[in-house]
């Protein structure tokens, strides 16, 4: 590795490095290449192997990257990776990811997992991927590339993404028994968010318990045209051709309606109709180890509004009514020590 960056020097003499990188430098080139990739991974085989054994295409994130490169949520994350094409659209669900070119709905052709524990939806089989998750409590991120469904059945079809969660070994400093890990954040349009985890470890036993809190009223987009509320300009042509009908009655009838409840000049729900889609997230993710034992429990709420994939002549914000909220809860025990029958 030393002689790979020695030449890099040479052939690249005008190569300049900052004063901040120097100590990354010069541990770099201490390192061999072996020591760089023996890095072990547990998605694949669903047993601990390194990076070089693994038979996929894999990518590690660590939490130092994460924290380097900033990211305030799970889903920013991966619009730095290759093969992802991510569609935002703060809607029914916040944000879509495609990998290697399909395009599927949902993102119900990946499988997103905490610790080895599939987070899909059952019915739908979508990742409601949004701000729910606490990036302070996350170890590592392996992204599996390619499909895995002889290990992990057809929503592995694209690839496979694990979130491994941090150990009480992880929080805890100097061998003490109780640590505790707090973040929180403040920004634009009234957003803030709360990660706070707590680790305990007694002998054999360990804990921890991380909870994140995410509020947002997101951006305004009240200003367009297409969600100004002003529902005014909607005529009896446009009516006939939501309704798929030629009957003016008909159309009429369902414009004095939405006259009634809906227009600008009115009130519904004891209040005027206006742009909104505030997010309201949870999430609580608690893990007990006992020796090789694990037993874990997560459950969230990801309560945000339908945005900007529907107009306001289709969904009312969320101060209206038009909520999406979905939630998942899983309980799993594990154990992780190897089985040898004679």
């Amino acid at each position: 590795m030393k002689k790979v960056i020695v030449m890099l020097f040479v052939f690249v003499p005008t190569l300049i490095f900052a004063q901040a990188d120097t100590t990354r430098l010069n541990a770099l080139l201490d390192m061999s290449l072996e020591e760089l990739m023996d890095q072990e991974i547990y998605s694949v085989s669903k047993t601990a192997e390194s990076v070089l054994e693994a038979p996929q295409t894999v990518i590690i994130i660590s939490a130092e990257e994460i924290q380097r490169r900033g990211y305030i949520d799970l889903e920013q994350l991966f619009h730095d990776l290759p093969g992802f094409d991510i569609s935002r659209g703060n809607g029914t669900q916040y944000s879509q990811m495609y990998q290697r070119g399909y395009r599927s709905k949902n993102t119900e052709r990946t499988s997103f997992q905490i610790d080895g524990i599939e987070e899909n939806d059952l019915w739908s089989n979508s990742v409601w991927l949004s701000r729910q998750y606490p990036l302070s409590n996350v170890k590592r991120v392996e992204v599996i590339y390619g499909p895995s469904a002889n290990i992990y059945g057809a929503n592995a079809f694209l690839g496979v993404i694990n979130i491994v969660t941090k150990d009480a070994d992880d929080i805890l400093y100097q061998d003490r028994s109780i640590g505790i890990n707090a973040e929180a954040c403040y920004g634009s349009w009234n957003t803030w968010y709360t990660d706070v985890t707590v680790a305990a470890k007694y002998k054999s036993f360990s804990m921890t318990a991380t909870g994140r809190i995410y509020q947002s009223d997101e951006m305004d987009l009240s200003n367009y045209d297409d969600w100004d509320y002003d529902l005014t300009n909607y005529n009896l042509g446009f009516y006939k051709e939501i309704l798929g009908t030629d009957d003016d009655e008909i159309a009429q009838a369902a414009m004095d309606l939405d006259g009634q409840g809906y227009m600008s000049d009115s009130e519904l729900n004891g209040m005027k109709p206006y742009y909104s889609n505030n997010t309201n997230d949870y999430l609580l993710n608690v893990k007990f180890k006992l020796s090789d034992f694990t037993f874990g429990f997560q459950h969230y709420k990801r309560d945000e509004g339908y945005g900007a994939w529907y107009r306001d002549e289709y969904e009312l914000g969320p101060e209206h009514g038009g909520r999406w909220v979905p939630r998942n809860t899983f309980v799993y025990g594990k154990y992780e020590k190897k089985l040898q029958i004679n």
